[in-house]
């Protein structure tokens, strides 16, 4: 085992799931579904908690794991979450009532998020999170910076693949595009960034506020 594996599973020991998302979790598993590691997604709910997040869009829905961590952390917010496969989205439905979840918190849009984002309102959302393979990180980059409002946070998971993007020897296809998005954000004047070594990887980008 490598010193990165011991290190994330140190950090993993001290997260807590809730019943709520202990029972999502094994929807999740269930539906061969990758989850977030525990730490990962307990980083993005402290970020949305810290940021007093109120309008979120997660792109990525899969069966609800991080929807919801979100929902935990942010229980006044309304939270738009858009995934292509209406499977995940009809078990995620059939388990809102025990998740305690209001449907009037949670919309599901069952397209592709790369379609749907440029519809959405500009400037409106405290708070986008993709949680998506590489490819569709990448299609959905410039829509999510738009739909932020100034100051508003987005948030990219998985991006460093494990740690496997810091390997130059790595050219496999999630690899290199995740290495593109990240060269794409670093170069982008709109926002500000940092890229954390938490689980899979996490880039939090910060879009720059209306100058005064």
């Amino acid at each position: 085992m490598s010193d990165r594996d011991i290190v994330d599973r140190y950090v993993d020991g001290f997260v807590t799931e809730t019943e709520e998302v202990a029972l999502v979790h094994r929807a999740t598993l269930e539906h061969g579904v990758d989850p977030l590691s525990p730490a990962l997604g307990q980083t993005i709910g402290q970020i949305a908690r810290a940021i007093n997040a109120e309008a979120i869009i997660e792109v990525g829905t899969g069966v609800g794991l991080l929807t919801m961590q979100l929902i935990q952390a942010c229980p006044g917010a309304h939270i738009t979450s858009i995934d292509s496969e209406l499977d995940y989205h009809l078990t995620l439905k059939e388990m809102m009532p025990e998740l305690e979840i209001d449907p009037a918190q949670l919309r599901l849009i069952t397209e592709k998020a790369e379609d749907v984002l440029p519809k959405m309102n500009e400037s409106s959302y405290d708070l986008v999170v993709i949680d998506t393979p590489a490819a569709n990180a990448s299609a959905c980059y410039d829509a999510a910076v738009t739909v932020c409002r100034p100051g508003g946070s987005i948030l990219v998971t998985r991006c460093l693949v494990g740690g496997k993007a810091a390997h130059p020897a790595d050219r496999s296809d999630d690899v290199v595009a995740y290495r593109t998005l990240l060269k794409v954000i670093e170069q982008d004047d709109r926002v500000a960034h940092a890229i954390m070594p938490v689980g899979e990887g996490l880039a939090w980008v910060v879009v720059h506020p209306d100058p005064a």
